[in-house]
């Protein structure tokens, strides 16, 4: 279980926005304690998770949410990613787990317990890929190949160019070795071979 405390220094509509795209993403999710103080707006979300009791504080500011809207990418995840959903348990090195976290594994591996790692936990990762790849005139086999999507929003998210994705310079921006991101990409394909 993940609780998840979201911070707002600026406005309620802000909280909401944020919260609102944290249940699209889990729809188990539970809100619960809407405060009003000091720090700000602020309320609790409570994720079931995989690895653990966890607990976590974001804090939201009015640019945070601008960036947002002016960005193809949410964070990590595209919007048009959410068409889709493919829900169940999967299976890969850790053992049988839920769809929505397999894939991020690679990652969470090397960055648990830091921002980045928190944000792997609840973004919507149980997506429709074969859907997402047709949008962009691409296979699943291309995309299994590649994992182009998912390392481009990560590029993204760093305000890296994506066409060509320099995969060393964006190890540099994340922490990861190029070794490291070939690991986190068998990872990602092992888990995309589950999908079809």
């Amino acid at each position: 279980m993940t609780q998840i405390k979201i911070v707002s220094k600026d406005t309620a509509e802000d909280l909401e926005c944020e919260v609102n795209r944290i249940l699209h993403s889990h729809p188990k999710a539970t809100v619960s304690g809407l405060r009003n103080d000091e720090k700000g707006y602020s309320c609790l979300l409570t994720i079931p998770t995989i690895f653990g009791n966890r607990e976590v504080e974001r804090t939201i500011t009015r640019e945070d949410m601008s960036a947002m809207e002016v960005k193809t990418a949410s964070y990590l995840l595209e919007e048009d990613f959410r068409d889709g959903r493919f829900q169940g348990m999967v299976e890969d090195q850790y053992g049988m787990c839920p769809s929505d976290v397999a894939f991020n594994h690679g990652l969470l591996d090397r960055y648990e317990n830091t921002p980045l790692g928190d944000e792997l936990l609840i973004i919507d990762a149980a997506t429709d890929y074969k859907n997402a790849a047709e949008r962009r005139g691409i296979t699943l086999q291309q995309l299994r190949t590649t994992s182009e999507i998912t390392w481009s929003i990560l590029a993204e998210r760093h305000d890296l160019p994506t066409r060509p994705l320099d995969y060393e310079l964006l190890g540099e921006k994340i922490g990861l070795t190029l070794d490291e991101i070939k690991v986190a990409d068998r990872r990602l394909k092992h888990f995309l071979n589950k999908k079809e």
